[in-house]
Parts: C-alpha cells; structure tokens; sequence
C-alpha cells in the first residue's frame, strides 16, 4: 500500500561492494535484530532494470533510479521506463565523479531529468552541476551536518544560506538572471598537460 503523499518511488541500483562488507565484519558490525537482515545479505546487489518495467506496470507514481554511473546506466533505466535517473558518487575510487558524467547522462536522456548528488558542497558546485545538464542538486550529505555540528538548527540554517547565497553570487558574475540562463558556456573546462 502506497501512502497517499507519496509523490514517487526512488528505485536504488547502486550497490556496496564486498571490501565494505569486509570492513563491516571486521569491526564487528552487525544490522539491529529489528530488520532481520544479516550483514552478508545487505550487501548483494540484487538490482535489475526489468524491475523499473514492474514497478511502473504496478504504480502510476514516478520511478527515479538512483545510483547511475555512467550514460549507458541512464539510457537503460530510461529504456525500462525511469521517469529520472539520480547520478550519486561510487563507492569506488576509479569511478568517474558525477560532476564529470552529468553532461553525458543528460544527452543520453534527453528531456528526462536528471538528478546528482556527490561532490556539492557550495554554491558554485551547484552553478556547475546545472550548467553542465543537472535538473537538481543535492547537498553532500556532511555539509549539513557541518552547520549542525557548528551551532545546531541555526548553524544548518545558516549553512543553507551560504549555499543559497554562493549560488546567487555565482549567477551574478556569470550574467545568468535566473536559474534557466545558467548554460555550459558558464563553466571553463581546465586540462592539466602533464
């Protein structure tokens, strides 16, 4: 039973590699009795794309496929019936960032949109996410829990408004009057020659 606010379901593919699972016995972490889920279970990827075609054959509710790491990810969610793809950081190291793949991904997709969370954490990583195909940002998940750690609910508050006003300040200096101006010719792609 859906809940009636609910206004879509984010399907994660993503998945924690083994070495995580490996830490996790290490340090002898185990998941709380009331999920009945055994460490080496959470850790199996068990995603599949034809599970976007059955939930959306189950649901008139929109599907967001979180965890999309490259092109060819958000392509095939699209293919299966995605209503967006979410670009989040790897737990791998030679993974692209997200930064680097949005541009591809929103090509890839066209008019879907085109979600990214992973490496923002300032007002101009937000100018540069939408400049370069992002339809929405999310904060990394520790900026937040800086300005809460700095001075609470108003330390969080505060935090979101450096964010809000490194934006605004970035869209000035880049002659961008609303969100809609902002466009790739905002961001300079720098090559180091080595």
């Amino acid at each position: 039973m859906v809940p009636e606010n609910c206004i879509g379901i984010v399907l994660e593919c993503g998945y924690v590699p083994p070495c995580r699972e490996l830490v996790d016995k290490h340090n002898r972490f185990e998941m709380p009795a009331r999920l009945n889920v055994k460490v080496e279970e959470a850790y199996h990827p068990t995603f599949r794309f034809s599970m976007i075609s059955q939930l959306k054959n189950a649901t008139k509710l929109p599907i967001i496929v979180r965890g999309i790491q490259s092109a060819e990810d958000a392509r095939t969610a699209v293919k299966f019936g995605a209503s967006a793809v979410w670009i989040v950081a790897s737990t791998f190291e030679s993974d692209p960032s997200p930064i680097s793949i949005v541009k591809a991904v929103k090509l890839s997709v066209g008019q879907i949109p085109v979600f990214l969370t992973g490496g923002i954490r300032r007002g101009t990583d937000v100018l540069k996410a939408i400049a370069l195909g992002a339809d929405a940002v999310f904060l990394d998940p520790e900026t937040p829990l800086w300005g809460l750690n700095l001075d609470g609910k108003a330390g969080l508050k505060r935090m979101v408004e450096m964010v809000v006003d490194e934006l605004k300040l970035a869209m000035v200096l880049t002659h961008c009057v609303n969100v809609q101006a902002i466009t790739e010719k905002q961001v300079v792609h720098w090559v180091s020659k080595l």
